[in-house]
């Protein structure tokens, strides 16, 4: 995906980088390198803390790498397929062995499928309301899952969230009718 880009926004000047603090397990790999191992690493060499993520179970900290919208993705993932990031972790870990599947099951059953408490802020950037969300998000949903917006439990908003900004950083304009510009 980042190669791909990368090679698309060239043209324009873009660059495209991506930073990862654990291994990717792809076909290409030889040998599994565990996330945990190289968060231990990364923590050791370069005196790193991670942080709370919103509707992710705490053990995976190193999920969040700076991204004030995580718990937005993530709660996207779980409305359009039914299950979270917490989930997809704790699968790995289980196919790993260093996690067992009842505690998996608990972590995903506590920590998916929250409204994240920056979705209100994330409204406000994009200039919409939360039914123009949930209608967008109900689009993007991958059958059979349908989700049930009538029993949505709240998260907890992170230690930071006061801090970030909640102006709009580019004009709200209707998404069905995006201002024209000359050129």
């Amino acid at each position: 995906l980042t190669r791909q880009a990368a090679i698309d926004y060239a043209k324009n000047g873009i660059r495209i980088n991506c930073v990862l603090p654990g291994g990717m397990n792809t076909p290409m790999t030889r040998e599994e390198i565990a996330a945990t191992e190289n968060k231990e690493l990364i923590e050791k060499e370069l005196d790193w803390e991670g942080d709370i993520v919103e509707g992710v179970a705490p053990g995976y900290e190193y999920e969040k790498i700076e991204c004030s919208v995580q718990g937005i993705r993530d709660y996207l993932k779980f409305t359009k397929r039914g299950f979270g990031r917490t989930t997809h972790l704790a699968n790995i870990d289980i196919r790993n062995g260093r996690l067992d599947r009842e505690t998996g099951l608990e972590l995903a059953l506590e920590y998916d499928g929250k409204r994240p408490a920056s979705l209100d802020r994330f409204l406000d950037y994009v200039g919409i309301d939360e039914d123009e969300f949930k209608q967008i998000a109900d689009s993007q949903t991958v059958a059979p899952y349908k989700h049930d917006w009538d029993n949505v439990r709240n998260g907890n908003p992170l230690p930071d969230e006061a801090k970030f900004a909640r102006s709009a950083p580019f004009p709200k304009t209707p998404l069905d009718n995006p201002s024209s510009k000359s050129e």
